[in-house]
């Protein structure tokens, strides 16, 4: 292709879409139009961090630890951190709260490793920091 054929054809692209948005197949766009499975969408190629913890699957784990973190606080700020005979609804509460978590840490690791490795790693590290926070007093405390 000649100089003036790319820069014709250049031309041609930036001009407007046609209405309906179709192209003729004897346009000097046709020759450049893609069908929309040849295009991967912009979030999904340039992933960063705090794109990333946008996700509904990266942030919900995390509150949801912060959440069980709160239960077990607020139980023992107003019951003491003594033993019960039975467990009560906030240890229900705690157990709901960590156990859902692991639908979504599977399927963000699985959604996103393959896609963006080391942010998903750096993601999935500070849900599992999130976690172990949520353990800790009931580890320590003997809960």
């Amino acid at each position: 292709m000649t100089f003036k054929e790319t820069a014709a054809a250049t031309i041609a692209l930036l001009e407007p879409a046609p209405v309906g948005g179709l192209i003729r197949p004897s346009s000097p766009r046709a020759k450049f139009a893609l069908d929309a499975s040849q295009f991967v969408a912009p979030s999904e190629w340039c992933m960063t961090i705090p794109i990333m913890v946008k996700k509904p699957s990266a942030f919900l784990p995390v509150i949801m630890s912060f959440a069980a973190l709160a239960v077990v606080l607020a139980h023992v700020a107003i019951f003491g951190a003594a033993r019960e005979a039975d467990e009560g609804t906030a240890a229900h509460l705690w157990q709901l709260l960590m156990a859902a978590q692991l639908p979504l840490l599977v399927f963000f690791a699985i959604k996103w490793l393959p896609r963006s490795p080391k942010q998903a790693l750096l993601v999935m590290a500070l849900q599992a920091s999130a976690a172990v926070a949520a353990l800790a007093p009931v580890y320590f405390l003997k809960l």
